[in-house]
Formats: C-alpha cells, structure tokens, sequence
C-alpha cells in the first residue's frame, strides 16, 4: 500500500520506521513453530521494489533508518526532538473484545510487542500516560497485574503473556547460544547483500545492536523484581 501510495504521489522512497528488534528478531529468533517473519525486512523491500518496478514501472527505495537501533534508542532520538508523537501510537495487536475496560480499548501489557514497547519505554527514561490492561508487572501473577475492573486472565492470555517474555529472553541470548554463533555469521552476510554493506560492517551492527537488546531487556525485568510474574517466567525460560 505504501509503495502504491508513493508511485501515485510521485514519491521515491518509503520509510519504514520499524526499529531493529521488530525487523531483525522475528527473523533470527522465531517464537515456537512459526516460520521466519520478513514482514519489515529489507530482504522483503527489496522483493517489494522489483514487484513494483515490473508492475507498475516505477522506482522505489524501502528505507530503513532504523534498522540498527533499539526501539530504545528510536525514542530517545524522538524525545530529542520533542516529538511527543509516539504516546498516540499502539503497539498492542489485541483488539476491544479482549482488553476492554468500561468500553475503553487498552493495550494489554503484555504480549510481545507490548513488552518490547515497555521495555523501550524504561529504557528510554520516558514515560506512558495511559495505563495498560495487564498494568503492574510486579505483581506475582498475571491476574494480580490487572486494572481494577478487568476480567480474569484466561488460557490464552497466559499463553500470549508467556510467549512475549519468551520472545524478548530468547532474543536477548541468542548471541551467546550455539544456534547464534552458528546463525548470525550467516544471517549478516544474507542482510548485507539486501543493504549493499559489507558482511563484516553488517555483523558487527548486528552484534551492538543484539547486545544492546540484552542489556535492556534484563535492566527491564530485573527492575520489575524477583517476585513479578515476568520475572520468574524468564527464569524457567534460561533453565
């Protein structure tokens, strides 16, 4: 849609604004049995980019200014600005039958992209004027993390809840597991052939930018205490 948008306009490049945890991690790390996710990747722009050139003549360039940064570092450089843009944004993909109170849509808190946008949040040194659905991350358990008025936490909120931690803790030991010291050299050389560096310039972003995530997502939950529910889920996780 974005690039249809642009060749009507006579636009010439699309951002995508994505920061790298969002475009790299499902690629490198998937949760559980899902393939691979190129959604935002720039393996996926640049197939974009030839679909549209045969199809509709046009040139376009998917840009990713982002692709090296933490949704952390984004924020930061968008406090810098004084851009208080990113407070409007949703990051929650659950929608109002499941995290409704008093007919108000919440973001949950919980699943993976809101974990990730908490963390970055905390990371940031910003913070949220609109509560979350599942808010207190300190509490011993999902149910005791609701909003006054929330509904119990089912089968399926737990499941989504424990596939966020699990998310972001993988992501944050894949540099230090076998599977990542096999994956990452080669995942640098196929990224680098799709962003025209090097394999070398590309790895050593890759592992900054890996790291940086670690040290996020472990100040994030370590602040959170060792009696918070996402706490001890990450401890069985590393087990």
């Amino acid at each position: 849609m974005a690039g249809a948008i642009a060749h009507l306009t006579g636009g010439r490049e699309v951002v995508v604004a994505e920061s790298g945890q969002g475009i790299l991690g499902p690629w490198l790390v998937p949760v559980g049995n899902e393939a691979p996710d190129i959604r935002t990747h720039p393996l996926f722009a640049r197939c974009i980019e030839a679909f549209l050139r045969e199809t509709l003549g046009t040139e376009l360039k998917f840009m990713h200014p982002q692709l090296f940064r933490t949704k952390a570092e984004t924020l930061q450089a968008a406090a810098l600005k004084s851009s208080p843009g990113w407070m409007q944004t949703h990051s929650c993909p659950r929608d109002a039958r499941h995290v409704s109170i008093d007919h108000t849509l919440r973001q949950c808190g919980v699943c993976s992209a809101c974990l990730l946008r908490r963390q970055s949040v905390f990371s940031a040194g910003l913070r949220e004027s609109d509560p979350y659905y599942w808010n207190d991350l300190r509490a011993p358990s999902l149910d005791e993390a609701r909003l006054p008025g929330g509904r119990a936490a089912t089968d399926n909120d737990y499941r989504i809840a424990k596939a966020g931690v699990l998310s972001n803790t993988q992501l944050a030991a894949f540099t230090d597991s076998s599977e990542g010291k096999r994956r990452i050299p080669e995942a640098a050389q196929e990224l680098a052939e799709s962003i025209h560096e090097t394999p070398q310039e590309v790895e050593t972003k890759l592992g900054r930018l890996l790291q940086k995530h670690t040290d996020e997502w472990n100040e994030f939950v370590g602040a959170q205490g060792p009696d918070s529910f996402i706490s001890q889920w990450r401890s069985i996780v590393q087990c």
